[in-house]
């Protein structure tokens, strides 16, 4: 596990701790796995699929890789 991933974890950990304190619902999703840190999922958080939803971003894929497109650089 690298450094920035671990300080990412620490922090996630103790913002989820407070806020779980107070009675509130706390999740978080992991930037290495795309899956969430502390419920059950199932399925993986992906950031093109929602910046194509959120945001209007096109999708386009290339060797299996699928990414977004803002329209600014694409046209």
């Amino acid at each position: 596990m690298n450094r920035l991933h671990m300080n990412i974890v620490m922090l996630e950990s103790e913002v989820y701790s407070q806020i779980t304190a107070r009675g509130f619902f706390c999740d978080s999703v992991d930037p290495l796995t795309g899956c969430s840190m502390h419920s059950r999922s199932g399925s993986r958080y992906s950031e093109v699929y929602s910046a194509h939803k959120l945001l209007g971003y096109q999708i386009l894929e290339a060797n299996g890789i699928r990414m977004t497109c803002n329209k600014i650089r694409c046209d």
